[in-house]
């Protein structure tokens, strides 16, 4: 019995992975302490011999020697019936399973084992029952909240950034990570977890540059009340419009966000004062942005004074003095007709003359040519109206007859 002991942390986890294949999936989600433990060998090789009964005289011999994974050899018990085709005692066995130990990690398996068996038996109502309830197992909030943070974990490491010097990160997968996001909303996931994938999400829109999806996907995530990100998300709403060419509605989103930003200003301290005026900046320089993609460069210049106004020193004020200053240049050469200007009028060229000035007079001022000269109706004796003129007829409409 001790060599029994000895040999049995062995190599048969895969005819166990095999026997239970079909349950693996309902297990609930544990890390890496799920791990299936070491089947014995003499176990082991007795089951892929076909050596039912050899496989059970030793299961009984284990369970002597070690009681406290009883559990464990019961389950291997009803994976060896099953192979010699005792279903029916199969089914026993995991009957009384599932009554002395019921807080067995083991307990799904050998539940969905004992369905298997029933459906062979042709006992098909008892087998739906078992299956229905593990369903309502699998629906139940602590159930979907696990599942939740699975898929979480699992998109956050599959839309994060890639470090260049970090090896064996994998391929970033945005797509899929979204796909996994969009899981968690079909669950019964508790509200953090639901909120998480939903800012996640439009994140993953807008990093695959999707930004018509994005503004919808923001909009989904400020529908919700309560959300932690708010004024992040209204930021990143009106950045996503803007980049969608959408810059009148993204003035009035990030325009109201200043404006709240602005009442809420001093309510906050330490970090969450950081992160409030860092997008309090960023939503000023994007309205200022805004402006100048309409084609308001009067507005847009005063946007970005306003900016450095109140960000000096933020990381884009040397962006924003440039463009402030190209605006001004711009407005000052329209201004001043110098040649560089998008609006510059060159003027009219002059009409010839009938001949060439003798040098002496080039630089005088040229005398107009009569065709150049302005016409106007000269009378004809000096002092008096001339025939038919306003004047006269004025004065005989008045004049009694």
């Amino acid at each position: 019995m001790q060599i029994i002991t000895q040999t049995a942390l062995a190599l048969i986890g895969l005819p166990l992975l095999i026997f239970t294949a079909g349950t693996q999936d309902a297990e609930p989600f544990k890390g890496p302490d799920d791990a299936l433990p070491t089947v014995p060998s003499l176990v082991r090789d007795a089951l892929l011999e076909g050596r039912t009964e050899d496989a059970l005289d030793t299961l009984d011999q284990l369970a002597e020697l070690h009681p406290e994974s009883q559990d464990f050899w019961t389950l291997l018990r009803i994976s060896a019936l099953t192979e010699g085709k005792d279903l029916a005692q199969a089914v026993k066995v995991a009957e009384a399973f599932e009554q002395d130990h019921a807080q067995s990690p083991w307990l799904a398996k050998v539940r969905f084992r004992r369905a298997e068996n029933l459906r062979q038996l042709r006992r098909f109502e008892e087998a739906e029952q078992i299956y229905e309830a593990s369903a309502q197992a699998l629906r139940s909030p602590e159930r979907q909240g696990r599942l939740a943070q699975v898929y979480l974990v699992h998109a956050v490491r599959m839309a994060a950034d890639r470090k260049p010097n970090e090896p064996d990160q994998g391929e970033q997968d945005l797509r899929g990570a979204r796909e996994l996001f969009g899981r968690v909303l079909d669950l019964d996931a508790p509200i953090s977890a639901v909120e998480h994938a939903l800012f996640e999400r439009a994140v993953c829109s807008e990093k695959l540059g999707a930004h018509e999806q994005a503004v919808q996907d923001w909009q989904i995530y400020l529908a919700r009340n309560g959300t932690n990100r708010h004024q992040e998300a209204r930021l990143r709403k009106g950045l996503a419009q803007l980049a969608h060419n959408r810059a009148g509605d993204a003035l009035r989103t990030l325009e109201d966000l200043v404006q709240d930003a602005l009442k809420e200003s001093g309510n906050s301290q330490g970090p969450e004062e950081d992160a409030a005026l860092r997008i309090l900046s960023r939503a000023r320089f994007a309205i200022a942005q805004a402006w100048a993609k309409r084609g308001m460069r009067d507005l847009a210049r005063a946007a970005y004074g306003r900016f450095l106004e109140a960000h000096a020193e933020d990381e884009q004020a040397a962006q924003a003095r440039q463009r402030a200053y190209e605006f001004v240049k711009m407005k000052n050469e329209i201004l001043t007709g110098r040649p560089g200007s998008v609006q510059h009028r060159h003027p009219a060229p002059r009409a010839k003359t009938g001949g060439r000035r003798s040098r002496c007079l080039r630089g005088l001022p040229q005398t107009p040519t009569p065709s150049s000269r302005p016409r106007r109706q000269r009378s004809p004796s000096r002092g008096k109206p001339a025939p038919g003129s306003a004047f006269l007829r004025s004065r005989h409409a008045r004049s009694p007859r």
